[in-house]
């Protein structure tokens, strides 16, 4: 088996178009499975459109299409799990499209083609004779269809979206705050360099007091922040004394001022200085220290913004706007007006930097990794930010628009309707209660209206805050943190899993170099190697539990064997 799933992986990673890929893919995949149709169905605008088939009606393809509430497929694709019938025609979602010439299919086997929580397609195979797929066949399919996931969003992303007229233009990116929002674009492309020319002071008790009433406003303005975030959101509040702490004169704010000292103009000081340690943290093997080039930067513009535009007002936009930036500054992000924001698309950043954490936070859509987002001139163009898929669409057509604001007020009706429920218990028809429960990483999950009629915490991903600090985090430090998520749950259950650091939550301050960091040394098995570490984390769980009152269970993430339990129920004794 694993030597065909090679096969079809391989011939759909160098096929030259995503049209190719597909139509090899159905190829071979029937070829492999012995069946007498596959066909692949690929998500376009909210709607299921076959793109290949090796069965159905070739003339089908590209008209074909239908909704994810409509047919198997999109039952497939709604419930993003794998559906096994032996006689399809006699499920209540089957659909017939007489253009595909289906009728004589019975049995149907269909697995959803997933990209990092997204759905992407869904792969199905067919035959004549109604009969059962069996578990082997099943697993072939879901296998191949994990596999194709990210060949499928890679090729999709290489994608050329000619723009003449009223087409669109479609950019891909990676989402870092889910939510769908309209509205036109505010391009901001760092209009202060951090370059400033050199220039020397005539006086320097001047430039001194320039730069002093500058580092003040921007203490002033983090502070404030630092206040909001505090009540809103921890996590964002943590991000805020980062900055602050760079402006203490043992930091950076010092280095500032001894430049002026030394006969620069204030600018100038705050250029050199950051440039400076732009240069030498760049330079760094350490992907922790590597990182704080990003935050010399920011401060800089922050500072040298003051000192140039010390009265500018803070940008209210008639109407809510789709901030497009090389990089979002989380100040700009926290300080922008709430109500006037809709989205934000960076080329820059990552899924944990501070302003996706901040996007997060103030709810907000966001996209970040948006490559050559900058290649055409977009201020002030209509556009449509899809998070949940890590789409931008560029001057959509009035169709698209429409869809689009039906998807958005279908899913306010959807929250909306959640809202009115949530004081319902959740019991099925047969009088049975189902407790539901959340998943969350930051505090302001937790203390969410939804969160508040839950169950419980059934998942406390503890890593969050660890990535957000510059070094392990102490034992107090974490009882704080856990004490609030206690809090948070009012009494009710919570699962704390331990750090499960490694693959795509890497910590800056402790780089993990291995071939395999998703599957390898993470988890449990870095917590066992590092008791010192393990057992600060499960002391600052347990007190946390016996301070609030609160009965915690404690999860192990990534467990490959039953001596990896019996060596982490050693430290609990």
């Amino acid at each position: 088996m694993l030597t065909t799933l090679r096969d079809i992986t391989q011939s759909v990673a160098m096929s030259s178009s995503l049209e190719e890929a597909m139509t090899s893919l159905v190829q071979r995949t029937k070829q492999a499975m012995m069946t007498q149709c596959c066909s692949v169905y690929l998500l376009q605008q909210q709607d299921l459109v076959l793109c290949a088939t090796d069965g159905l009606a070739q003339e089908a393809i590209g008209r074909v299409k239908m909704p994810l509430s409509e047919g198997l497929v999109g039952l497939v694709a709604q419930r993003e799990e794998l559906v096994n019938l032996a006689k399809a025609h006699l499920h209540p979602r089957f659909k017939i499209f007489p253009e595909a010439a289906e009728e004589h299919f019975q049995a149907f086997l269909a697995a959803p083609i997933i990209y990092q929580k997204q759905i992407l397609g869904v792969i199905v195979v067919q035959q004549n004779k109604a009969r059962q797929f069996s578990e082997g066949e099943e697993a072939f399919l879901m296998t191949l269809a994990a596999q194709l996931a990210i060949l499928i969003h890679s090729l999709q992303k290489k994608v050329s979206y000619q723009s003449n007229g009223n087409q669109p233009v479609i950019y891909e990116g990676i989402s870092a705050s889910r939510g769908i929002a309209i509205a036109h674009a505010l391009v901001l492309g760092g209009d202060i360099p951090l370059e400033q020319p050199d220039k020397v002071c005539s006086d320097v008790a001047i430039e001194q007091k320039r730069l002093q009433q500058a580092l003040q406003r921007c203490r002033d303005a983090l502070n404030s922040l630092l206040q909001r975030f505090e009540r809103e959101d921890d996590e964002v509040g943590h991000i805020m004394k980062a900055l602050l702490a760079l402006l203490d004169e043992q930091s950076l704010g010092g280095d500032y001022l001894a430049e002026v000292r030394a006969g620069w103009q204030a600018e100038s000081a705050v250029s050199r200085v950051s440039l400076r340690y732009i240069v030498q943290f760049s330079a760094m093997d350490d992907p922790y220290l590597k990182e704080r080039s990003r935050d010399v930067r920011e401060l800089g513009q922050k500072v040298l913004r003051q000192l140039i535009e010390p009265d500018k007002l803070m940008l209210h936009p008639d109407e809510p706007v789709i901030l497009v930036t090389r990089e979002a500054d989380t100040g700009l992000l926290a300080e922008f007006p709430r109500q006037k924001l809709a989205g934000v698309v960076t080329e820059l950043g990552g899924v944990n930097s501070h302003a996706a954490i901040v996007a997060r936070a103030l709810g907000i859509p966001a996209i970040i990794g948006m490559e050559q987002i900058f290649s055409r001139p977009l201020d002030g163009q209509l556009m449509v930010i899809n998070a949940n898929r890590g789409q931008l669409l560029v001057a959509p057509e009035p169709s698209v628009i429409q869809e689009y604001r039906s998807l958005i007020a279908s899913e306010k009706a959807q929250q909306q309707e959640f809202a009115r429920e949530l004081d319902k218990p959740a019991v099925t028809l047969d009088n049975k209660r189902i407790h539901l429960f959340i998943n969350a990483g930051l505090l302001s999950g937790v203390e969410n209206q939804f969160a508040e009629a839950a169950a419980g915490i059934g998942l406390y991903r503890s890593e969050i805050p660890f990535m957000l600090e510059h070094s392990f985090p102490s034992e107090s430090a974490q009882v704080k943190i856990y004490c609030q998520v206690l809090k948070a749950a009012s009494r009710r259950p919570v699962v704390m899993r331990t750090l499960d650091a490694g693959g795509d939550k890497a910590l800056p301050y402790f780089p993990i170099n291995e071939e395999n960091p998703s599957l390898g040394w993470r988890g449990v098995r870095f917590s066992l190697d590092h008791p010192e570490l393990f057992l600060i984390q499960l002391r600052a769980m347990m007190r946390a539990s016996a301070l609030e009152k609160t009965a915690v269970s404690i999860l192990l993430p990534m467990v490959s064997c039953i001596d990896e339990i019996t060596m982490a129920m050693a430290y609990f004794d």
